[in-house]
Formats: C-alpha cells, structure tokens, sequence
C-alpha cells in the first residue's frame, strides 16, 4: 500500500508538472487563488503542506485530505467532464476545471472544509486543515 502510494504520488506530480508546463505555453490554465485553509496528511501520517487531489470516474481522490495552515491542494481533471471543488459554504472554489486541467488553492485557515462538484453534486470531498 505504501509504494502504491508513493507510485501514486509521484504520478500525481509528474501530472500536475505536466499540465502547468503546458500553461506555459498557453494551451493549459491552472487557477491559484487563496482559500480559507489546507494541509495534507502523508503516508505515515505526517501531515504536508501540497497535496494533489486527481478527479476521475466521477470522483475526488483522495476524497479525504489532511494538510497544514497554509498549505495548498491541487485538483487535476481527469474525466471528460467540467468540475469544480467548491466548498459548501461558498468559502473556496476552484471555478470550472475543463479535461486534463488543474486549479490550485491556498488553505490559511485551520478547520474541516466540505466540498462538492457544482455540476455533480454527488461529488464530494474534505480538506482537514491543522
């Protein structure tokens, strides 16, 4: 489970690496806006600062993060579909994340943030912020 997340985790960055390198070149968009918190929690429980969340089949993953007060949270789409993360009471949103986009948040608030995709409400997701 351990190298699986490592595995995970290094694809998730070779992503993310990909789509921003792809802004640069103006064919892609990545959002960085500051929200109200964020950490997240590693594989051994320690707990980060950048965290990335792939959102695939309909479905944020991991759905559950942990990160630290002023950490940020990356969301790359991987459906054919326009996402958002939007936290239920309005504090963050990413706006629309199109097909092999990302968008960046900033946490600088501790607390539980519940979120979902405005399209697809049956998505959703929690960023613990400590």
């Amino acid at each position: 489970m351990r190298k699986y997340l490592m595995l995970l985790g290094i694809v998730l960055v070779t992503g993310t690496l990909m789509v921003i390198s792809a802004g640069c070149g103006g064919s892609g968009t990545t959002t960085d806006t500051t929200a109200p918190a964020g950490n997240t929690t590693g594989t051994q429980g320690e707990v980060q600062t950048g965290v990335s969340v792939t959102i695939e089949n309909f479905a944020f993953i991991p759905p559950t993060i942990t990160i630290k007060k002023g950490g940020t949270v990356t969301w790359t789409n991987k459906d054919s579909a326009v996402h958002t993360a939007t936290e239920d009471g309005g504090d963050f949103d990413t706006g629309d994340i199109a097909q092999n986009q990302s968008a960046t948040l900033t946490f600088d608030e501790a607390g539980t943030f519940s979120y979902i995709c405005t399209y697809h409400p049956n998505m959703k997701g929690t960023v613990i912020v400590k």
